[in-house]
């Protein structure tokens, strides 16, 4: 699954493509690199309007669990029915994903981080999400806030033959500009037809794993 992204546009190019209202200045000034529970910008419509806004990568678990919910793949379970609904789905805005091999490396015995971007210069895209609020408390032992915090999680599907070679379990659902109004506004049944693979032919595995920026720092 994954757990890893990188979102490395500005915010005013993400407005644009986007075709968002002014963006909240809450969503300058995070991390490029995005881990689960770390603040990432998310695109969501607001009176009509998309607009983009800072939200945390991880729903709450269920009961009996611990780790946050950073994606979802079973669109039929109780779990999610709620957040699956039109004004609930949001657009992730995404640079390159990460997946981490099956298989550990020979030389090292660790699973390789392997990053995949479209076929283009690393072009800004959307993956498939879901929004929610909740209250409690939330980040680092360090940097614990306690409130009402706005989550979300990502929708995956079956790999495509780029990925599978790698990550046999699942992929990001990874959506085109033209599927933008139907994930955000369309009926949830028209909305979940866009649980597909991404076309092999229209993304790359990148030769060698890109440079992490800093996980702290200015998108700007």
């Amino acid at each position: 699954m994954c757990n890893r992204f990188a979102v490395e546009q500005s915010l005013q190019a993400q407005s644009e493509h986007f075709q968002t209202e002014t963006p909240d200045p809450s969503a300058d000034g995070m991390a490029r690199l995005i881990y689960p529970d770390s603040m990432a910008p998310v695109v969501i419509n607001k009176a009509g309007q998309r607009v983009i806004t800072p939200m945390r990568w991880g729903f709450p678990p269920p009961p009996h669990a611990s780790d946050l919910v950073t994606n979802v793949r079973n669109l039929n379970s109780t779990f999610w029915q709620d957040w699956l609904q039109t004004g609930q789905r949001c657009l992730v805005p995404v640079t390159r994903f990460c997946e981490y091999s099956d298989a550990p490396d020979p030389l090292t015995g660790r699973k390789r981080a392997c990053w995949f971007a479209l076929d283009q210069a690393m072009p800004l895209f959307a993956f498939a999400g879901v929004w929610r609020p909740w209250q409690g408390v939330r980040g680092t032992s360090r940097n614990k806030v306690e409130g009402t915090h706005h989550v979300f999680a990502i929708l995956t599907t079956s790999p495509n033959g780029l990925v599978k070679p790698i990550h046999q379990k699942a992929m990001p659902v990874m959506l085109r500009p033209e599927d933008y109004n139907l994930w955000l506004e369309g009926s949830t049944e028209a909305a979940l037809g866009l649980q597909k693979p991404w076309p092999d032919e229209h993304m790359i595995l990148l030769p060698d794993e890109p440079q992490s920026p800093p996980r702290q720092g200015s998108l700007f």
